[in-house]
């Protein structure tokens, strides 16, 4: 399917891994899985609060929690979001960037890259098929006495410039309904874990999972507590005439919670991003994911030089 978003994404520069999870299922009018319904209308409403849900061009979005030090003498706040692709085509997933967090007197306080916390922080730099989505934490320097009210965006406007918008991050007041979304799953097709999914040129299948890893060889960062480490071994194929592309290797869990790839055993993690015709790559990517979740699949995102616009999606199960 070729990806037709009018949208350019723009996204703050993270060294960031996703927490996306079926098990926390947040909240929403839409249950289990199956297809999607309608397009959403774009949401962006006056007042919100944590747990609120507003739609923007075939996306939804919350503010799920907010962890705040300021009260304990200033350090870091933390928010926990989550962002769907509901309705859009293949994309990064944010139609808008992050501004930081501001108080009531206008002034922003920008990301904490230097903390990054106790909790894995979300991923908004890859792409979201229809029906998935991530989830995860944010961190915002903060100065003592500093009670921050909302979480500055910049989005995108499709008829050109900016809106900058306002979400508020305070507690909701007594009797105040929740904006809701349509957080119904969906359902994936994937190949069964050892055979071979393949299209336009493009051959992808999973060989080997290992699970409940401590570390990713080869690469030193310190594991989030409540995380553990999937690896999974690879293939992947050029079987036409001309050079695939890899732009992106990701895990998927039964929710269409994304996860995405923090390092790999040999080609990759050394910068190899094609496969020549006729050949074949083989790999051992690693993915941080959160304990207590069963992730359902690999899924592979490249393009032919042969129709480099062309946007392949392969999907592998993973039980």
């Amino acid at each position: 399917m070729k990806s037709k978003s009018v949208l350019i994404f723009f996204v703050s520069s993270l060294a960031a891994a996703s927490l996306s999870c079926s098990l926390f299922s947040g909240t929403g009018s839409g249950t289990g899985a199956g297809d999607l319904g309608k397009p959403l209308a774009d949401n962006l409403p006056e007042e919100t609060h944590p747990g609120d849900y507003i739609t923007y061009q075939g996306y939804f979005f919350a503010v799920l929690q907010v962890r705040d030090p300021a009260s304990a003498g200033g350090g870091n706040m933390g928010l926990e979001l989550v962002i769907g692709n509901q309705s859009g085509a293949l994309s990064s997933p944010f139609s808008f960037s992050f501004g930081g967090v501001a108080d009531e007197s206008g002034r922003v306080y920008g990301q904490a890259f230097e903390n990054y916390g106790s909790e894995i922080r979300i991923d908004p730099t890859g792409l979201l098929a229809h029906g998935e989505r991530a989830r995860g934490w944010l961190d915002f320097s903060i100065p003592a006495g500093v009670r921050p009210v909302s979480l500055e965006m910049n989005l995108i406007n499709p008829a050109g410039g900016w809106i900058t918008y306002q979400y508020g991050i305070t507690p909701a007041p007594d009797g105040y309904v929740p904006l809701q979304a349509d957080l119904a799953g969906k359902s994936f097709d994937s190949v069964a874990f050892g055979k071979k999914a393949e299209q336009a040129g493009c051959a992808f299948k999973a060989v080997r999972v290992e699970d409940n890893l401590e570390s990713i060889p080869n690469l030193f960062f310190r594991l989030p507590p409540g995380a553990r480490v999937l690896g999974v071994e690879v293939e992947i194929g050029s079987t036409g005439d001309s050079t695939v592309m890899i732009r992106e290797v990701s895990v998927v869990d039964g929710g269409g919670y994304v996860y995405r790839l923090e390092g790999s055993g040999k080609k990759m993690e050394q910068g190899q991003r094609s496969v020549e015709a006729g050949e074949r790559l083989e790999d051992e990517l690693y993915f941080v994911v959160p304990s207590g979740c069963t992730p359902a699949s690999i899924r592979l995102i490249c393009n032919n030089l042969s129709d480099p616009m062309e946007d392949i999606l392969l999907r592998s199960a993973l039980g």
